[in-house]
């Protein structure tokens, strides 16, 4: 086990910067004469656990026992969906409303995103996540060698953005549903509200990408379409919200006909 300590002005750059840090220091700590696309980088968050048997799915015949798969994302839980007091220092009311920011998050993770990896497994366009995220070391290095660093520094997405880097350089990345990492679920709305703005924020400096991608032979004309998408989310559900206010807005300012005209309508 290796510590990479990072202190000021260096520290406190962004995730991005940290993964880039580690990844030249394990070009010092592997021998020189190492095959390193048989070395595969699992990114997991501090309160991240993988499940059994994680590792043996992700190197077997659907993950990097194939020599073009360059990235593989694994499912997401939240481990602390069955806490009965996620706030100890609160009342009834907050932990109530806590376990159900929780249990939201767990189902976003478990039903909808885990979907729509499904659905990018049939586009060719599967997303890499911050929290299981597993890539073949040599991938990497392709990567770096046109992008300077693996990660982007200064992306508010940079997993994803790695993803479509990697799809770009001509590697694979897919998704394994059958295991998962698991996580803590935020309990406060406001910094559930702060890492969804980050990543509808991050979702959008991604458009950058949209002509590369347009223009690149190693996206099919599914995946092409399911990315764009991707990209314009925030703006569709955004749209979407308005829409819903105003349609709100017209059933609640209509009115009955007035009464003399039901008058009439019953003397005819």
């Amino acid at each position: 086990m290796h510590l990479v300590r990072r202190v000021r002005p260096q520290a406190r750059t962004g995730k991005g910067d940290a993964l880039n840090a580690a990844y030249d220091q394990l070009a010092e700590f592997l021998p020189a004469d190492t095959d390193r696309s048989a070395v595969v980088v699992c990114v997991v968050d501090a309160d991240g656990r993988l499940a059994p048997g994680a590792l043996t799915a992700v190197s077997g015949p659907a993950g990097f026992a194939d020599p073009e798969v360059g990235g593989v994302q694994v499912g997401v839980r939240m481990r602390t969906v069955g806490e009965e007091r996620p706030l100890p220092d609160r009342g009834r009311v907050a932990n109530a409303l806590a376990r159900l920011l929780v249990r939201v998050q767990d189902m976003e993770f478990a039903v909808s995103n885990a979907g729509m990896q499904l659905l990018r497994v049939r586009t060719g366009s599967v997303g890499l996540g911050g929290n299981g995220q597993f890539t073949r070391l040599s991938a990497l290095d392709r990567i770096a060698a046109t992008e300077h660093r693996p990660w982007k520094r200064g992306a508010l997405l940079e997993d994803y953005e790695l993803g479509l880097h990697m799809i770009l350089a001509g590697f694979r990345v897919t998704h394994l549903a059958d295991t998962w990492v698991s996580q803590e679920g935020l309990p406060h709305l406001r910094r559930l509200l702060t890492q969804l703005t980050r990543w509808a924020q991050g979702n959008l400096q991604c458009v950058r990408y949209a002509p590369r991608i347009v223009s690149s032979r190693h996206y099919s004309g599914r995946g092409v379409l399911e990315t764009l998408y991707t990209f314009g989310q925030p703006v569709a559900h955004l749209v979407t919200l308005g829409l819903t206010v105003a349609l709100l807005g017209i059933l609640t300012g209509a009115q009955a006909p007035p009464s003399h005209q039901l008058d009439v309508e019953l003397i005819t």
